[in-house]
């Protein structure tokens, strides 16, 4: 289960860095990551380059986060008709939380403030010290840490 878990988060990642660093201007990450197989915690030191593609300058940055996904309930029954029908169990243990956490975010070794939007929390929102202007890259270090959930698919 611990390699299988390996190798998926590789390919994951692998996919991940080819997508950001075949398109011009797109924001390029780098990663580093340690898996805990004892209690399959993931904690992620991401440095990331952003250049502002915008026409207007860039007070805050917005970024996706994906683990903290709260399924609703049609979402739900869409993926209860693919277990039927693919006669597989997603969710052995239910839907589980990934308890998803940023711990820092700095620029040039200043912390930024940031926050995530309650409503969804699924958006990370990064107060910059100084207005990015168009065409201007900013360097952030990003700490992450997260429980990976016993479940197939997609996090």
């Amino acid at each position: 289960m611990v390699n299988f878990l390996k190798k998926n988060i590789k390919i994951v990642f692998l996919f991940w860095l080819i997508q950001n660093y075949c398109f011009a201007q797109s924001p390029r990450y780098h990663l580093k990551v340690n898996f805990n197989s004892s209690n399959y915690k993931v904690d992620i030191k991401q440095k990331v380059w952003f250049v502002n593609n915008s026409a207007d300058s860039l007070k805050e940055i917005h970024f996706n986060i994906y683990p903290n996904k709260i399924y609703n309930s049609k979402e739900l029954s869409l993926i209860g008709f693919y277990q039927n029908y693919f006669k597989a169990n997603l969710f052995p243990q239910g839907v589980q939380s990934t308890n998803f956490l940023i711990s820092k975010v700095n620029s040039l070794g200043k912390e930024l403030t940031y926050s995530i939007d309650k409503t969804s929390d699924t958006v990370l929102k990064v107060v910059l010290k100084q207005p990015l202007n168009p065409g201007e890259e900013i360097v952030l270090d990003i700490d992450s840490s997260f429980v990976l959930p016993y479940q197939y698919g997609l996090l």
